[in-house]
């Protein structure tokens, strides 16, 4: 089962989406899931990995904390906004 993504586009985004998709004979829904589908391995290579900042006040805690992901050491940002849209804007993260 797939999952559902919701994206405001602007006006003359969603044109040329529709266009191309009505080209295609899809609707713009497919047409951006087909999209997504087709660069999902480009767009993973762009992710760039980033040294830990030493600067960092959480730096001290990596390693010590259980039930976290493994790449919390890096990616602690990400996971702290993702809860924080979760859990005080109500957006669910896309899994």
């Amino acid at each position: 089962m797939g999952h559902i993504i919701q994206v405001e586009l602007p006006p003359e985004v969603f044109e040329q989406v529709a266009k191309k998709a009505h080209k295609n004979g899809k609707t713009p829904e497919q047409q951006v899931a087909d999209w997504a589908q087709a660069n999902a391995t480009s767009i993973a290579d762009e992710i760039e990995e980033v040294p830990p900042d030493p600067n960092d006040p959480l730096e001290k805690l990596f390693g010590t904390l259980e039930g976290v992901p493994p790449d919390w050491a890096h990616n602690h940002d990400y996971y702290i906004a993702e809860y924080l849209a979760e859990k005080k804007m109500g957006i669910k993260p896309a899994k």
